[in-house]
C-alpha cells in the first residue's frame, strides 16, 4: 500500500498491474478513469492478492 505500479492491461475497473516486475490483479478505486498500458497508478489498498489502485 502506497507504492506505485505500472498498468499492464485494464478493462472497465479491472485489470493487471506490475510492481517491481511482479504482476498483480487490480481493481480501480472509483471514478470513470481510463487506464492504458504504461500508466502509473498508486496502490491504495490490498484485499488478498488483489490491489486497489488510483491513477497518479
Amino acid at each position: 500500500v502506497g507504492r506505485e505500479a505500472e498498468v499492464v492491461a485494464f478493462s472497465w475497473h479491472e485489470g493487471q498491474v506490475t510492481v517491481d516486475g511482479v504482476p498483480w490483479p487490480a481493481r480501480l478505486d472509483g471514478g470513470d478513469v481510463k487506464l492504458d498500458p504504461g500508466d502509473r497508478v498508486r496502490i491504495i489498498a490490498a484485499d488478498g492478492i488483489v490491489v486497489w489502485v488510483r491513477k497518479i
